[in-house]
């Protein structure tokens, strides 16, 4: 029981898909509009940038405008955020 679990759990979003640019940047490297895709917004607060790949929608081809923010840089809580690009 517990194998056919971890076989269901979503693959985590490459880290390669993680894109510094923003959304406008990257449709035009590709010659298509942004009307081509749904936006969603991806936040993760705290872990590492493997647990924030785990909270990127299971469809989105992208993340763009990736970044980091680290309100307390004592206590190391950090914030990833970027927005999810899913083809239309």
């Amino acid at each position: 029981m517990t194998e056919e679990k971890s076989e269901e759990k979503q693959k985590p979003f490459p880290l390669e898909k993680i894109l510094t640019a923003s959304a406008r940047e990257y449709a035009d490297s590709r010659n298509q509009h942004l009307s081509e895709f749904r936006m969603v917004g991806v936040h993760h607060y705290g872990g590492d940038v493997e647990d924030f790949c785990k909270e990127v929608p299971q469809d989105a081809g992208v993340v763009v405008g990736y970044r980091i923010s680290s309100p307390n840089l004592q206590s190391g809580n950090r914030i990833y955020y970027g927005t999810a690009l899913i083809f239309l």
